[in-house]
């Protein structure tokens, strides 16, 4: 919404989560205000409202959350309110609350205030804690997933306090004001996490006004029974600094006034479920003046009276340029506000938001327009990179889909990141948390890369980047899990239980990283556990494909393959393009000996994963079973043309050669080059011994024999050739009677 700086405009704000004032400066709901004003105000006072009903997750939303934060910021913009100029209200509605906005709304308001001036923190919304353990709350911004708050997608309160700490060290006087205890489907609703963040928020803030809906132990209401569709407390609010919380009728309203007016009257309202608003200050303080008129107004008028707001602030850079400037630049100062809303921020570099705002940030002249500007750039850099966090945290499909395929999207967004930033610099709270993800990323594409071309050094890069990711954000659960992945890839299983377990930690209700542990303790055979966190993974994201495909695995790998089935398919019905049900179907029937059936999954499998060597060679094994030998050999040969690094094709076609071709020294090339990949593999040691065996060279098939039985494997090899008819031959060669009388005499 492109619009003046100096106007509000329509907002749409979702629930009610954290709301912060500086001075208690709210009208009615959308009624017809009566004056308040701040008494003692001697400087600038600067307001941050936000409300969000409508948010991008679907499992989170309110009614009238947005409603009521436009309702106060239009009381703020009325000659009555006597607050905030226009220019310094920022308003941010539903879909303009994403955490990079809001990061750069405070950002305004610390690089702005200074002592004498008044901050007002406004947020109506949701607020929730995933697991007590470590006590951290939220307030959730638009795009907040519906867990895994630690991901970056929502406001911490523990940085809101260490905003406001600093502006109230430098003097400013800070009001918050939060509606944040909402009911609602939530990560921490087992915990009561909405209740626990209303408890956070009373137990921080020191030297600060706080004005909050409910008690931790009440959930805060809204309803169309207030005001036509309202949260109740900002309903009353409002009515209650407009004069109706004058007890003496001395035209002030006093702290004390008005939390006594709120203790009376919400609770009323509110029984049997009672709500009781909390208001924690200087009760002394008066925080309003009323007009006698427009107090007498306020009894009649309708809450459908209130005027549209114009939009404030986040990508409303004023369309005219500062009197002094050079009209010279308008152009350039146009293309820059284009490219901030097309999105087009970084590359191609030509006419890019940034390459225009590091030609505009040397023009003196549009200083006063600067700061907007760098906050408003580095806003947008973070919101594409959070939304991508984001869909990963909500196990949405198509990002899955993106990270199955190793897409190329996440390349860019180190660098978005980074330079957001810098473009906020290290002295803002925010900056750790911004550092945390462009680690994360940059691990990210290392992971991706290495998978695709199989690094091992990639992976153990990328294993640093989340560490420094955790250096900088203890608490990024995200971090843990992407560490627990790429241990697993290493096959260092223990330290990726570890690290999957601390994302559960601080994500109790994320489903990816149970299903990762459910992954690992299949592969480690340790059922009981594997079956716990599946039940969960389930429990919380019963669409998420990964949890069908590996309850299927589980029972596959426990020899259950009637009650495996039913998981590979519902995991093929929820996404159809997700390989590895096929793969398993696969294997499934071809345990069963249905091979044509093993064929067919195969066969789709590899159309969705053409770059899988192990895939082609089991197709290749299959097709073997069904005595089509030529294209066996082809299968074989195509799982080494897709990647030469991959050892099973090499054996397998080696055997074909060997068993059904009789061509001794092209089986012979082939399990050598497989012997490079798996040094010491007694199969393939003991298939060069036959094939020398079937030549006649007697001591060197004795050689490669001996060194077979010299491995860990030899036992069991030897148990083999003792119980295979077709192999009596060899069995009655000298060769072979020295060594077993050597290496296993007790077996004669």
């Amino acid at each position: 919404m492109n619009t003046p700086i100096e106007i509000i405009h329509r907002m749409k704000i979702f629930e009610k989560t954290i709301l912060w004032l500086s001075f208690l400066f709210l009208t009615h709901h959308a009624e017809l205000v009566a004056q308040i004003k701040p008494v003692m105000n001697t400087g600038v006072t600067r307001a941050l409202v936000i409300g969000i009903s409508d948010y991008q997750n679907e499992q989170i939303s309110l009614n009238y959350a947005h409603k009521d934060a436009e309702a106060f910021a239009h009381w703020l913009t009325t000659p009555a309110g006597n607050g905030p100029a226009a220019d310094q209200i920022q308003l941010l509605l539903n879909e303009e609350a994403t955490l990079g906005r809001i990061v750069s709304g405070l950002t305004w308001l610390v690089e702005n205030s200074q002592a004498g001036d008044e901050v007002i923190l406004y947020f109506s919304g949701h607020g929730d804690m995933e697991t007590r353990l470590f006590n951290k709350a939220y307030l959730l911004t638009y795009e907040a997933p519906a867990s895994t708050y630690m991901g970056g997608g929502a406001l911490a309160v523990d940085d809101m306090q260490d905003i406001i700490r600093g502006l109230t060290e430098r003097e400013v006087k800070v009001t918050l004001i939060t509606d944040a205890c909402r009911s609602g489907s939530l990560a921490g609703d087992n915990i009561e996490g909405s209740r626990a963040t209303t408890e956070a928020l009373m137990n921080r803030f020191e030297h600060t006004i706080k004005i909050l809906s409910c008690q931790p132990s009440e959930y805060s209401q809204e309803g169309k029974q207030w005001g036509g569709g309202r949260g109740v407390f900002s309903y009353y609010l409002i009515n209650g600094l407009s004069g109706l919380a004058d007890s003496d009728e001395n035209l002030m309203v006093s702290l004390d006034e008005l939390d006594l007016y709120l203790r009376n009257v919400v609770p009323k309202q509110t029984a049997p479920e009672t709500q009781r608003p909390r208001v924690d200050g200087n009760l002394s303080e008066i925080v309003a003046e009323v007009d006698p008129v427009l107090l007498a107004n306020l009894h009649q008028k309708l809450d459908n009276q209130m005027k549209v707001l114009a939009a404030v602030e986040y990508r409303s850079l004023p369309t005219a340029l500062p009197a002094k400037a050079d009209t010279n630049i308008l152009p350039q100062y146009k293309k820059f506000q284009e490219a901030l809303g097309n999105g087009h921020l970084l590359y191609p570099e030509e006419g890019s938001a940034y390459s225009l705002y590091l030609q505009l940030s040397k023009e003196d002249s549009l200083a006063e327009l600067h700061g907007l500007m760098r906050r408003n750039l580095s806003a947008a850099l973070q919101d594409e990179a959070q939304e991508a966090i984001n869909s990963y945290l909500n196990t949405a499909s198509e990002e899955l889909a993106e990270r199955w395929g190793y897409g190329e999207k996440y390349a860019s967004y180190p660098e978005y990141l980074n330079i957001s930033a810098e473009l906020l610099g290290e002295n803002n709270a925010f900056y750790p948390s911004l550092r945390a993800r462009t680690s994360y990323f940059t691990g990210l594409n290392k992971r991706l890369r290495g998978e695709k071309v199989n690094s091992r050094q990639l992976l153990l890069e990328a294993i640093e980047n989340q560490e420094q990711a955790l250096s900088w954000d203890e608490n990024a659960a995200y971090a843990y899990n992407e560490l627990g992945l790429l241990h697993q890839r290493l096959g260092t299983w223990q330290k990726a239980v570890e690290n999957y377990t601390e994302a559960v930690k601080r994500s109790p209700r994320w489903a990816l990283p149970l299903n990762n542990l459910f992954a690992i303790y299949t592969e480690l055979e340790q059922y009981d556990s594997a079956l716990h966190y599946g039940e969960r993974a389930l429990k919380e994201k019963p669409e998420l494909v990964y949890v069908h495909n590996n309850f299927g695995w589980m029972y596959l790998r426990q020899g259950n393959h009637k009650k495996a089935a039913p998981y590979f398919h519902k995991a093929i019905e929820l996404q159809p393009q997700y390989p590895l049900p096929y793969q398993n179907l696969g294997l499934l029937h071809y345990y069963l000996k249905e091979f044509e059936k093993a064929e067919k999954y195969l066969a789709t499998y590899l159309k969705l994963a053409p770059g899988d060597a192990d895939g082609w060679n089991d197709l290749g094994l299959i097709r073997k079973k069904l005595g089509r030998f030529s294209e066996a050999k082809a299968a074989f040969e195509k799982g080494i043309e897709v990647d030469p690094s991959a050892a099973l094709p090499y054996y397998s076609l080696g055997n074909i050669y060997l068993e059904q071709e009789r061509e001794y020294q092209a089986a012979e090339e082939l399990l050598l080059k497989y012997l490079e990949i798996v040094p010491g593999d007694a199969d393939a040691l003991f298939g060069l011994s036959f094939i020398h065996h079937k030549q006649g060279e007697e001591n060197t098939a004795k050689k490669w024999l001996e060194k077979a039985f010299q491995t860990e494997a030899g036992k069991e090899l030897y148990k083999y050739l003792e119980s295979e008819a077709e192999l009596a031959d060899y069995r009655g060669s000298a060769v072979y009677q020295e060594l077993v009388r050597k290496y296993f005499s007790e077996g004669k």
